[in-house]
């Protein structure tokens, strides 16, 4: 995808345009193939506040449509949330916008492209086990998930330091 065609996707001119919950869970969501660079660009120029408050809102989104009997899957997500809030709060720091960026897009790869669910004896991605969720809650067809092989996600330990966020390999 060109970078022109992902800004008319995400409906902005430039990545200081980028604002909104929308443009966050397109930017995530998306199915067609966007490079890292092309996602850390669009990511460049939004301010800490403005990420905090689009991380937090998707993620309470996305948590409140997980299947109520993955507790771990919900655990792991919180934990992904957390992460990523610490990492948008103290974006200010150059090192941080980039950490926030290369975790986001580590989530996308998890969330979008891993095929790691087993719904109704078939594979599906952990976004489209969450849609078909969705629509259960919708109305739709009932389906019977298993998320064990999608809780292989490595969180990195953080650590507060005097007010700023540190991290480390967690091995």
């Amino acid at each position: 995808m060109t970078t022109t065609k992902l800004y008319d996707l995400l409906e902005i001119d430039s990545p200081a345009d980028f604002q909104y919950f929308e443009q966050l869970a397109e930017l995530l969501e998306c199915s067609e193939e966007i490079s890292e660079e092309q996602f850390m660009d669009v990511l460049s120029q939004v301010d800490s506040q403005t990420m905090t408050e689009l991380v937090e809102n998707y993620f309470n989104e996305l948590t409140a449509h997980l299947p109520d009997e993955s507790q771990e899957l919900f655990s792991l997500v919180d934990s992904i949330q957390q992460r990523l809030m610490l990492l948008a709060d103290g974006m200010e720091d150059g090192s941080f916008r980039r950490d926030l960026a290369e975790e986001l897009w580590k989530f996308k790869d998890w969330y979008t492209d891993q095929i790691k669910v087993l719904v109704d004896n078939e594979y599906y991605s952990v976004f489209e086990a969450v849609t078909l969720r969705r629509e259960e809650k919708l109305g739709g067809p009932k389906h019977r998930y298993n998320f064990d092989e999608a809780l292989d996600y490595q969180l990195e330990e953080l650590s507060m330091n005097l007010g700023r966020v540190s991290y480390s390999e967690d091995n």
